[in-house]
C-alpha cells in the first residue's frame, strides 16, 4: 500500500513494481485538472509480524 502525506492519494498492488506504477498513475489522475510534481518520492516502509 502507498499512501501521500499531504495530499488523498491511496493505491496498493501485489509487488513493487506494480506499486510504483501505481503511484504513478494515482498521481496523474490525482493531477487531472492542473501540472502533477515533476518527481515523486516514495518512501519504503515494511512492516513484518512475527511469530
Amino acid at each position: 500500500m502507498a499512501e501521500a502525506l499531504g495530499e488523498s492519494i491511496i493505491t496498493e498492488a501485489d509487488t513493487w513494481e506494480q506499486l510504483r506504477a501505481n503511484v504513478r498513475e494515482a498521481v496523474r489522475a490525482f493531477y487531472f485538472d492542473r501540472p502533477a510534481p515533476a518527481s515523486i518520492r516514495m518512501r519504503f516502509v515494511r512492516d513484518e509480524v512475527l511469530v
